[in-house]
């Protein structure tokens, strides 16, 4: 994906990993499976262009733009793709009461999952989408203050720029994904920005990022031990190669479930072992 990326490393430890076909002893590193305990993803943080402005702050809303650019699942009985879109304040104290507008582009219909923290109820907020596409929101009283229509949108980005400055006379902010699972959108108008929102092919903010999550490859071995009661994991990350560091680190997250959620709690000793940081290609 072109664009700087800003990434997590998740690490998915599901304990109780029955000795069978995966097991060997003494360990054979092999490429890992569906069935290993252990599975890597890669969560990054992305835009491919955007822009931010206070040019807003004399007006009665702000405006938000997202334009998507790859297109979801084609075909009869597909389901539409959803993005998960969470709004919140800039200054996390602070309850937002400011009315907003989002506009919301897509080349093929998209559920857009709204998930809000510490906006004020009862404020008008008006989201413009893609014609199929729609916007669904949390339960509770939230959506009575809200419209959602559907709009032909022009594609592409100085055009639904232009849409967004005539229509409302400025713009918030404006960010061109080309894919996303989740998107998350920082509301307010900083004094530090700019008065006029100039879409830039650089521009990283971490007031306006979408995410995806990408399987990585990997290599391990499951091994049978005499020890039924207890489970010994050890996990090794390998340092970059020389010329793919970037400048922001990557994070490593290790989120630990049992198989059986429906079981008995699961003693296990895990080691973390690193030759490095890890660090995003950029």
């Amino acid at each position: 994906m072109a664009g700087r990326d800003v990434a997590f490393l998740l690490l998915t430890l599901c304990f109780s990993a029955s000795a069978g076909p995966l097991s060997r002893s003494p360990c054979e590193l092999l490429p890992v499976g569906e069935g290993h305990p252990v599975q890597a993803m890669l969560k990054s943080f992305t835009a491919l262009s955007g822009c931010a402005s206070r040019g807003t702050a004399d007006f009665p809303q702000e405006v938000h733009i997202i334009n998507m650019r790859s297109r979801g699942p084609e075909g009869p009985g597909e389901k539409p793709t959803e993005v998960v879109l969470h709004v919140r304040p800039i200054q996390p104290w602070r309850v937002h009461e400011k009315p907003l507008v989002f506009v919301l582009n897509s080349p093929e219909p998209v559920l857009w999952k709204l998930k809000t923290v510490r906006l004020a109820p009862f404020i008008k907020r008006t989201f413009y989408v893609s014609e199929g596409s729609r916007v669904h929101f949390e339960p509770g009283n939230f959506s009575r203050s809200c419209e959602v229509l559907a709009e032909t949108l022009p594609h592409g980005n100085e055009h639904l720029l232009t849409w967004g400055q005539e229509k409302y006379k400025a713009v918030t902010s404006f960010l061109e994904l080309k894919a996303a699972e989740e998107v998350y959108i920082k509301v307010g108008e900083d004094p530090v920005f700019s008065t006029t929102c100039k879409i830039d092919t650089k521009f990283l903010s971490l007031n306006y990022l979408a995410s995806y999550v990408q399987p990585q490859p990997s290599r391990g071995c499951v091994l049978s031990g005499p020890d039924q009661d207890r489970e010994v994991h050890i996990i090794e990350l390998q340092a970059p190669s020389p010329g793919t560091v970037s400048v922001f680190q990557v994070d490593a997250i290790v989120d630990i479930r049992p198989l059986e959620t429906d079981g008995p709690p699961s003693t296990a000793t895990w080691c973390w072992c690193s030759s490095a940081r890890s660090t995003s290609n950029g």
